[in-house]
């Protein structure tokens, strides 16, 4: 017993277990937890066409996506403006996995831009085309995103690029006017 304890305590002091954890360091650590909930995401969708072809796989990973985001929606608290919505779904760990800076926050409009997805690094791994990641990212995943702040109707979010296709993903929360129903511009 005394020699498995010995590897234990070996074990742990190899990879540092005491030590702190730098802020890139936790980056990664989320990134790479986002990473493979990514290829969780992209094997069950694969395994549905394959398995049942007589299912519709989109439709099946998008409401899967919808749901997963109505549960989160519940964490959101208190959103009123389009700045509650961008900040109370915005994390230290987020921030950090994602790349992500605040570019404006108002209560009109808030804006965040996003420079890594370790979905989209997931999806690469496989080997997904620029098409399959497209669809992946914006009609299976990003249903999610909006049914987060889907109990919140005064609050409109917006994609206006995202990383599958372009070298940034842009999220713009606005918040609806009261008395015509439409965005402020």
């Amino acid at each position: 017993m005394c020699g498995a304890n010995a590897r234990i305590d070996e074990y742990k002091k190899s990879i540092r277990l005491d030590e702190s954890v730098s802020p890139e360091q936790l980056g990664n650590i989320v990134a790479n937890a986002v990473k493979d909930r990514g290829l969780i995401f992209y094997f069950v969708w694969r395994a549905l066409q394959d398995m049942h072809p007589e299912l519709d796989a989109d439709e099946v990973m998008m409401e899967a996506s919808r749901r997963f985001g109505s549960h989160k929606s519940k964490t959101m608290g208190n959103v009123e403006t389009a700045a509650d919505a961008l900040l109370n779904q915005t994390s230290k760990t987020g921030m950090l996995a994602f790349n992500q800076e605040i570019k404006e926050i108002s209560p009109e409009r808030s804006e965040k831009h996003i420079r890594r997805c370790p979905h989209i690094e997931a999806f690469d791994e496989v080997g997904c085309t620029k098409e399959e990641k497209i669809k992946l990212c914006t009609k299976l995943l990003m249903p999610g995103d909006y049914a987060i702040l889907n109990p919140f109707q005064s609050i409109r979010l917006e994609f206006p690029k995202n990383l599958a296709a372009d070298d940034v993903c842009i999220m713009v929360t606005k918040t609806l006017t009261k008395e015509k129903g439409v965005s402020e511009e």
